[in-house]
């Protein structure tokens, strides 16, 4: 899930750490206030990364413009199949019940063809590979939150905005 995660700081995460940083810096607040958006940023973006890498399971082919389970047949190992096949301690979740299979399916690159490729999808549907995922975005997008409340004043438009930004990035449908 490190790998995971880290990868996806620095496809999506970093870009909104600093423009979250700069939109600060430009409107002249303490360096303090300045780090507190980055860390903004920083979780809003890895909740968006997450909530991205869910779509590829919920989301329509028309929606999304590819076909679902895009990413993985890809071979890209995403938060619904990492957290499936290793659960996560601080989630308080363990492996799926289907484990074994889904990393074995995934290690062989789907060498059955498509039907390996839909039977990893449905795994992860079965496992509750989605809702796990969920999850993480919700505590990523919580510390976004938790950081937005050192930073913005408690009852602004700018606190309020940035807030259902949040929550929209979690729980968008496209």
């Amino acid at each position: 899930l490190l790998d995971y995660m880290k990868k996806s700081f620095y496809k999506t995460a970093s870009l909104l750490a600093a423009a979250c940083r700069a939109s600060a810096v430009l409107t002249g607040p303490s360096r303090e206030v300045c780090d507190v958006m980055y860390s903004y940023g920083f979780y809003l973006g890895v909740a968006f990364q997450i909530a991205d890498d869910i779509l590829d399971f919920v989301g329509s082919d028309e929606e999304m413009g590819k076909p679902r389970g895009q990413d993985l047949r890809e071979g890209l190992l995403t938060a619904p199949v990492i957290l499936c096949i290793t659960g996560n301690a601080d989630l308080g979740i363990g492996p799926s019940p289907h484990a074994n299979e889904l990393r074995r399916l995934v290690n062989s690159r789907f060498s059955g063809g498509p039907a390996d490729l839909e039977r990893a999808v449905a795994l992860v549907w079965e496992d509750g590979g989605v809702d796990k995922a969920y999850l993480l975005a919700d505590k990523m997008a919580n510390k976004a939150l938790e950081a937005l409340m050192l930073a913005a004043p408690l009852d602004s438009d700018a606190r309020r905005s940035l807030a259902g930004l949040t929550r929209w990035a979690v729980r968008r449908t496209s």
